[in-house]
């Protein structure tokens, strides 16, 4: 299946912050490279998300540490906001009969979308922004239930619906969830839940994704969307956007000519690809024949132990 999360993976060969990652362009092996790798992926896609990084906050009244994203000026698309250590990356998106904005996490990673709800009294819920019926005279709250768990912090409560509007597209009716637990490691970040962006085959809810009701309620006309991080360790003007049903084609060498399109090689539902190798400093880190998941939620790159241990063994393949 062609992925087209452009921003994401276009010039992917060329070198980034110190990495260069050669995508594979030849899929005849990607069946071989699934087989051999899908239980290594679900073990591993039981991530960290930027909001479970043990030792990595953002607190809630640090709002002067937030780097806010400047207006995109591509139709169907939202500024992605961001902190000063490069670690949480986030949108507002409305919510509700009042429009009420939270702050949404932008995850590839997961594919499901969730608020604290009005009824939760942990901790986390209680420093958080929450959602209920005094919010919305369109909320409907189902029985259905979800847990879901990350790599260091779990939700779990209800489905409810309501109507959502992001990037100026306004959707009727949309499922998402309510959690009424949330685990102490969402308390210290500057954030109020997720957005899910990875398929619904990945969902814990159960429910259509929002790209998914994007594309059923016809205000995009394809699953696609593009996200461009911006780092502040560079500096100048945060342009971070995601745009939806499309992409920026100015934020690419070659617009639209210089995407690298790529299968997904898992069934899993996430935006898992493969790769011939990793390099640090031209240097290869012998992670040959692997597959990769794109996870716009979390800061950290994630490896099997083996692979790490070889890593770290050769003080020459990796210098501080």
């Amino acid at each position: 299946m062609p992925i087209a999360i452009a921003e994401a993976i276009a010039r992917a060969s060329d070198k980034f912050n110190g990495y260069r990652f050669d995508l594979v362009q030849d899929a005849d092996y990607v069946s071989d490279i699934e087989n051999q790798h899908e239980a290594e992926v679900q073990s591993q896609v039981k991530r960290q998300t930027n909001i479970g990084n043990i030792g990595l906050t953002t607190p809630t009244s640090a709002i002067s540490s937030i780097i806010a994203a400047q207006t995109p000026l591509t139709p169907n698309s939202l500024g992605i906001n961001q902190d000063v250590d490069d670690i949480s990356y986030f949108s507002y998106i409305q919510f509700g009969s009042q429009n009420e904005t939270y702050r949404m996490v932008i995850d590839t990673g997961s594919a499901d979308t969730w608020l604290p709800s009005s009824t939760c009294q942990s901790k986390s819920c209680l420093s958080h922004k929450t959602y209920g019926d005094r919010n919305s005279t369109t909320l409907k709250i189902t029985s259905q239930s979800f847990d879901i768990s990350y790599g260091s912090g779990l939700v779990s409560g209800i489905v409810a619906s309501d109507d959502v509007c992001l990037a100026n597209l306004c959707l009727d009716d949309v499922k998402f969830g309510l959690s009424d637990q949330v685990s102490d490691d969402f308390v210290n970040y500057a954030i109020d839940g997720i957005l899910g962006l990875a398929m619904s085959q990945a969902s814990k809810e159960s429910v259509p994704t929002i790209i998914d009701a994007l594309v059923h309620q016809k205000l995009i006309n394809k699953r696609i969307f593009g996200i461009n991080l911006h780092r502040a360790a560079d500096g100048g003007t945060n342009d971070g956007a995601i745009t939806f049903g499309g992409f920026d084609e100015s934020k690419i060498v070659n617009g639209a000519s210089g995407v690298n399109f790529m299968p997904v090689v898992s069934m899993t539902g996430l935006w898992n690809i493969a790769i011939d190798d990793v390099f640090v400093e031209n240097v290869s880190l012998q992670l040959r024949n692997r597959s990769v998941v794109l996870d716009t939620g979390t800061s950290l790159i994630l490896l099997p132990y083996a692979s790490h241990l070889h890593i770290f063994s050769d003080p020459y393949t990796y210098k501080t």
